[in-house]
């Protein structure tokens, strides 16, 4: 549910450092680049700054380079349970719009040059929004609990923390960064829930489990974290391979 994406920085490591450089190739150029030099003592400012320029540009979607639109980014579906047996509540969502994604923000980086192995921190300078449709049953902190309709979660102060460790390659004569693994953090100050209709519409029994996720919230995103980890590995990595499949190191990083 906090998909959301969300999030985006490991993989725009290599893409936002590329996409200005794609699109001056094509006939219309979108936007100056130089690419970074691994030799440069500011190597990291100049990724810092082509992450930032970068962003505005990929949100929207990058459709040459077979990226889909980032914010809002669409999610058709995800299912997350909370407690066992009796005392489980089942969350099943569909067509989620994650909103947000333009308002982020580098806020540290540190690529190793020898190692290939970076690091980007990002914070949403706005609020990260969550939309869609929701349908829920079972136990919720000891509470029966059904309900099917929309739901919108919001999130203050999100922020992330990413590594990705590439390794270099040689593929038709050229060099590629190959991406190996991502490991990935996030935190946020503060989240709250709001699920429309709960119990068809009883705006008491409603009120009060909104009331209850919204007082435990900190146990609500230790329940999500794992389903959220699983979704970013899947649709990131996805994002990060395809972009380092098709465009070479040289577009972007240069011995």
């Amino acid at each position: 549910m906090l998909a959301r994406p969300i999030r985006l920085l490991c993989y725009m490591f290599a893409l936002a450092l590329a996409v200005p450089a794609a699109f001056a190739k094509g006939p219309s150029m979108l936007l100056s680049f130089t690419p970074c030099r691994l030799s440069d003592p500011n190597l990291n400012q100049c990724i810092w700054k082509a992450l930032d320029e970068a962003i505005p540009i990929i949100a929207p979607g990058v459709p040459r380079l077979g990226l889909p639109q980032m914010d809002p980014y669409h999610l058709k579906s995800m299912e997350v349970s909370k407690g066992q047996s009796q005392n489980q509540v089942v969350f099943k969502l569909r067509d989620l719009d994650v909103h947000g994604i333009r308002s982020f923000a580098i806020n540290a980086i540190n690529f190793d040059r020898k190692t290939y192995k970076c690091f980007v921190g990002i914070e949403a300078r706005e609020r990260f929004i969550n939309k869609g449709f929701y349908e829920i049953s079972g136990r919720l902190f000891m509470v029966p609990v059904q309900g099917k309709g929309k739901f919108e979660t919001w999130m203050d102060n999100y922020k992330s923390n990413f590594t990705i460790q590439f390794q270099k390659i040689t593929k038709d004569g050229e060099y590629f960064l190959e991406p190996l693994h991502l490991s990935k953090t996030i935190s946020v100050s503060r989240i709250h829930f709001h699920f429309y209709n709960l119990f068809n519409g009883n705006r008491i029994l409603g009120d009060t489990v909104n009331n209850l996720m919204n007082q435990n919230w900190e146990e609500m995103l230790d329940d999500f974290k794992p389903t959220i980890m699983k979704l970013f590995d899947q649709v990131f990595m996805g994002y990060i391979k395809t972009f380092c499949q098709t465009v070479p190191m040289g577009d972007y990083l240069q011995d």
